[in-house]
């Protein structure tokens, strides 16, 4: 009837007359979002049954409506599309998490499948049109990236509510760029949901083999790999800690998803390594909040599988250490220099990270005795040198806070040349080790026995002497002088 009374008109039709296209895309448009509206009220994201018949019924109305949107401007039919993946936004609203179980994977089998068909049919419409490149969105890509969480889940790679994760963080933020801004967002899509490295790479390599890469710019002009695409992921997160954000949950997806030997081995040491590099430059950057910079290499050390005194509960409970990583050596020259120079060349990485650490937060332990104290990674670089700055500190202290704030620095500095000198002692164990074996190669093994077993008494006596770190008892006694002369 409307394009009877359309025909009517020869020439121009009069601005305001309703066309057929016009028709079809309003009653397509009504029939989902009368499903859209029943959503929250019928559908329990809870209940796997109702959420099958939700699916039933969403893929019936595409199937029903699918001929009415093939005749719409292609612009107006891919709009459309996108709200039937958007549809499912409002279940998650009410309820951000699905059981892991095998009825739920199910569930997650038929919704990827049914999204795979869409993807499918966008990038076919978009193929006739000859317009791939014109409406802002590569379906490509999608079906890629859907294909391979597919045989993830169907594998027990990932879980349902990994999945069920992924797809609502994508339907939120996505079907609104090229390649290069999809295979960003769907990653950090996965990435938020908990899934590991594997998961992600296998999704991101394969979309790298199969589909054209956009031909707007990267950064650098370099094409995107695996480093790229996770310090894009961690350069917001970042930046929300600087603004002071408390939202700390995907910073330690983005870590924790690292912490697994899993996916190609050398692609992971590179991503390790880019992720490392840019966490020790952004926590030496002296222009950030002392509090930002301890937080991070907390952080670090954390993930490097060292215990130190004083963990966050929050990083025990959120955070997984990097199997088989020990990043306190490959940090480079560069990263360390702003935060140590005058160190001695013969402290070595690791001391140069933990001493920056521990001069940060007994820096601020001294804001209490005074704003303007700073210690720095010098004062911590043999025990003299802590000695001397502990003893200003003394001076300087006149109240029961001072001494307080006196009694956490000192902690933190037992705790912290405790650990360097066991480490140099595991260190001289194993070249000892090492010694000893070559010497026995080397035709000396008759009577040595009976000589290294004199030698033993002594050098447990000699063990048993050193039990108490000299720190302890240098610095113990400075602080008890102290503590009398000063009047409290």
């Amino acid at each position: 009837m409307v394009q009877a009374l359309v025909s009517i008109y020869t020439d121009s039709v009069p601005e305001g007359l309703i066309s057929w296209p016009d028709v079809y895309k309003h009653y397509v448009l009504s029939l989902l979002m009368t499903l859209g509206n029943r959503v929250g009220t019928e559908f329990d994201v809870r209940n796997a049954e109702k959420f099958q018949d939700f699916l039933s019924q969403l893929e019936q109305t595409y199937d029903f409506c699918r001929t009415y949107i093939r005749l719409l401007e292609l612009s107006d039919s891919l709009d459309i599309m996108k709200q039937y993946f958007t549809v499912i936004i409002p279940l998650h609203d009410s309820h951000d998490s699905i059981p892991d179980n095998s009825i739920w994977q199910d569930c997650l089998i038929i919704l990827l499948n049914f999204w795979l068909k869409l993807s499918e049919e966008m990038q076919e419409m978009a193929l006739n049109e000859g317009s791939v490149g014109k409406f802002g969105f590569d379906p490509k890509f999608l079906s890629s990236g859907l294909k391979v969480l597919m045989r993830l889940v169907m594998e027990d790679s990932v879980s349902p509510s990994q999945v069920w994760g992924t797809l609502i963080g994508y339907a939120s933020c996505g079907l609104i760029g090229d390649f290069s801004v999809e295979i960003l967002i769907f990653c950090r899509s996965m990435l938020y949901a908990g899934c590991g490295f594997g998961a992600i790479s296998e999704v991101f390599l394969e979309a790298m083999s199969k589909c054209a890469i956009s031909s707007a710019p990267t950064v650098d002009n370099e094409s995107p790999d695996l480093p790229h695409l996770y310090i894009n992921m961690l350069e917001p997160i970042l930046r929300d800690l600087v603004c002071g954000s408390h939202e700390h949950q995907n910073f330690y997806h983005l870590l924790s998803s690292l912490s697994k030997l899993e996916g190609q081995k050398e692609d992971l040491q590179r991503v390790r390594h880019a992720v490392w590099e840019r966490m020790a430059q952004f926590s030496n950057n002296l222009e950030l909040p002392s509090h930002v910079r301890v937080y991070v290499l907390e952080i670090m050390q954390f993930i490097t599988g060292r215990n130190i005194k004083g963990f966050r509960t929050e990083l025990e409970s959120n955070l997984l250490s990097w199997e088989g990583w020990d990043g306190l050596f490959s940090t480079s020259d560069n990263s360390e220099a702003s935060a140590n120079q005058g160190l001695p060349d013969h402290i070595d990485a690791s001391s140069r990270f933990t001493s920056t650490l521990v001069a940060l937060k007994s820096s601020q332990l001294a804001s209490s005795i005074s704003p303007r104290i700073e210690i720095t990674p010098n004062n911590l670089v043999n025990i003299e040198t802590a000695v001397s700055c502990f003893l200003k500190l003394c001076a300087s202290s006149s109240t029961q806070p001072h001494f307080d704030a006196l009694i956490g620095i000192l902690e933190e500095w037992e705790g912290f040349f405790v650990n360097s000198k066991d480490e140099v002692d595991t260190t001289e164990a194993i070249e000892a080790t090492e010694a000893e074996n070559c010497w026995s190669n080397d035709g000396w093994d008759e009577g040595w026995e009976s000589f290294q077993d004199e030698e033993a008494p002594e050098k447990e006596k000699t063990e048993n002497s050193n039990h108490v770190h000299p720190f302890t008892c240098l610095l113990d006694g400075n602080f008890q002088k102290a503590h009398r002369v000063v009047p409290v």
